[in-house]
This record gives structure tokens, C-alpha cells and sequence, in this order.
């Protein structure tokens, strides 16, 4: 009794008959024009099957039920006519999408069977949209978690990130602290090694990396002596050594935090040369990191233009001689070629 149908006929008796013959089985609603149907679609609908005759006075039946299906297209149409019309029957399936076209008069039997398969036609359509919906609601729902699994890990991870430039900044504060004649190195290192990246078209993520690394690149020095690293004259062999491990022992310190950066091969590398002969390993060309090459060139920059403890400052054309001289040999031309340019064009200055 829950299936509703809609039975449409100029013929009062006709729709009689069809009230005693279904109303036990299902939801009967009858109309006596084309308008009534109408009318009966929108106010009581929806329908699981519509029974229409063809031959009605104002608005026949194949104008009828293309109207409902403008209206409810879910619900099926069945034509009934007592003229046996091929082109009508054509053109009502055309225009009114019909189910099944039955002519008068039609026995019991077949407009119930008719019926019957009409409505397991209605009934699958709605299951199928049905199914859609929820699939469809599930795929949102799934899509919804999946943005805000997303969201919240990229919040964690800018989080982390945060935590570890203040780890960061904090392990150069400590550096920069330990050596008074070179305080600001780290910084000003990192400065023109950022500016460096920007210049070759680095990714925001390689310059955040070259930039972080640089201002921890000397932190191997925390086990340096305060003596060496102060010393006003020349540095015996020993001493030396002990410089030049600074870059093993940075990478010793961090290789223990796991940074979502190269960090750490950047800083145990920032001593290597273009032809082998920087230290630790004493490794060459492309086989140095980029990060590392950059710094090199930037950290050999500021180191020439700043006071140090053995010497004064010698000023950026010492410095920019320096790279020149040695572009291809121990630093990387084009980190070189682009630190000119920029330097020389666009007058460069430390950040300080």
C-alpha cells in the first residue's frame, strides 16, 4: 500500500474501475484531465506509476505525461488508448519517455502485470539513487577526514618546523656567543646565502634549508677552545686541526635531531672545495652538496670583509677577488657568477 498510483482518464467509470481493481493493492489517485494530473503531481505526488489514457479533450495524453515528466522523472509512465495508433505510440514514447504503451480495451490481468513491473522498474531507480547518495555522502564524509587529517598533520608539521627554528636559533645564539670577534658570522653567513638561493630560482624549501643550515654552520666550534678560537696571532698545526674538525663535530651535534632539512650534510660540508681539497673528506665537484657550495662561497665572502681576531677587515673587493680567482677551483661558478652579479649590480650589504 505504500506504491502510489496516479490513473489520468476523461472517463469518470473508466477511473471507477480502476479504483475497485487496485485499491486493495495499492495508493489509488485519479484525475479527469491532463490539468487535474498536473495538478495531482505536485501536490500529492510523488507517484511510482502513472496510468494515462491518450485521447483526452484539452490536453491530450502524450502532453500530458511529458509535462510529469518534466516534473517527477522517476515516475514511470504507462499509455493507455483505445485506437491502435503506431505514430501516437511513437511519438508518446519519444515525448513522454514512456514505460510501456497498452491499447484498449486491455485486460486485467496484462495492466496489472504492466503495473506490477512499472513499479519494480520505480522501486530499483530509487534504490540505485539511493545507493549514489549514500556513496556520494561517504565519499564527502571520507573526503572531509581526509582534509582535515591533512590540516592537522600540515599544522603539526608547521609546528614542528617552528620548534626547529627556534632550536635552531637558539644553537646559534650559543655559537655566536662563544666568540666575540665573530659574533654575527652565522647571521650575516646565513643572510647572503639566502640571497644566494633566491638568485638561482631555489625552491622556497632549498632556501629555508640553505638558510637554516648557514646559521648554524660554525657550530662545531662549541668544542673548539675559547683560547684557539680567539687567538690573535697564527695558529700552530694542532690548533689547526682542531678548526678544522669543527665541521665533523656540527654534524656529530645534529645528526641526533632529525630535521626536515639536509642540514646536516649541508653543515659537514661547507668546507669541502670544488677540487677536493677542503676538509673533512675532502670530497669535489656535484658531489657537494648544493647548499654546501653555496655557503662556502658566502661564508669565505663575510669572512674577508669582517674583522677577525688575527687580522682586520680587508673589504668586499678582497672578498669578490677572492671568489673570482678561485671561480671553478675551489667554489662553484655559477653560485659565484650570481653572487657577482648581485653584489656588484645591485650593491649588496650585509644584513647586520
Amino acid at each position: 500500500m505504500n506504491d502510489k498510483i496516479l490513473f489520468v482518464d476523461d472517463e469518470q467509470n473508466v477511473l471507477d474501475a480502476y479504483k475497485r481493481q487496485f485499491h486493495s493493492k495499492y495508493k489509488i489517485i485519479t484525475a479527469e484531465s491532463g490539468a487535474d494530473g498536473i495538478s495531482a503531481l505536485k501536490e500529492q505526488g510523488p507517484f511510482a506509476v502513472i496510468v494515462s489514457d491518450f485521447r483526452m479533450p484539452g490536453m491530450d495524453g502524450i502532453q500530458f505525461l511529458s509535462k510529469a515528466r518534466e516534473i517527477s522523472p522517476d515516475t514511470v509512465r504507462i499509455m493507455l488508448t483505445g485506437y491502435a495508433d503506431m505514430n501516437a505510440a511513437i511519438d508518446a514514447i519519444n515525448k513522454g519517455n514512456i514505460f510501456r504503451f497498452l491499447t484498449k480495451p486491455c485486460p486485467s490481468q496484462e495492466l496489472n502485470e504492466t503495473i506490477i513491473l512499472g513499479i519494480k522498474h520505480y522501486n530499483l531507480l530509487k534504490a540505485e539513487q539511493e545507493l549514489q547518495e549514500r556513496m556520494l555522502k561517504q565519499i564527502i564524509h571520507e573526503e572531509f577526514i581526509r582534509k582535515s587529517a591533512e590540516e592537522e598533520l600540515k599544522k603539526t608539521a608547521a609546528d614542528f618546523k617552528n620548534i626547529m627554528k627556534g632550536t635552531i636559533q637558539a644553537m646559534a645564539f650559543a655559537v655566536e656567543k662563544r666568540d666575540p670577534h665573530t659574533a654575527g658570522h652565522q647571521h650575516r653567513v646565513a643572510h647572503l646565502a639566502g640571497t644566494i638561493a633566491v638568485e638561482m630560482g631555489l625552491s622556497e624549501e632549498e632556501i629555508e634549508a640553505i638558510s637554516l643550515a648557514a646559521a648554524i654552520h660554525d657550530i662545531g666550534k662549541l668544542y673548539v677552545p675559547a683560547e684557539i678560537l680567539n687567538k690573535p696571532g697564527k695558529l700552530d698545526d694542532m690548533e689547526f686541526a682542531m678548526i678544522k674538525n669543527h665541521p665533523q663535530v656540527g654534524y656529530d651535534i645534529l645528526n641526533r635531531i632529525k630535521f626536515p632539512w639536509p642540514i646536516v650534510q649541508i653543515v659537514i660540508q661547507h668546507h669541502e672545495r670544488l677540487n677536493g681539497t677542503g676538509y673533512p673528506a675532502g670530497i669535489s665537484g656535484k658531489d657537494i652538496i648544493l647548499g654546501a657550495r653555496i655557503i662556502a662561497v658566502a661564508d669565505v665572502i663575510e669572512a674577508v670583509c669582517f674583522h677577525r681576531s688575527y687580522r682586520p677587515a680587508l673589504g668586499i673587493d678582497t672578498a669578490l677577488e677572492e671568489i673570482s680567482k678561485n671561480r671553478g677551483v675551489l667554489y662553484d661558478e655559477e653560485v659565484v657568477d650570481i653572487c657577482l652579479k648581485f653584489i656588484k649590480i645591485d650593491n649588496y650589504r650585509f644584513d647586520t
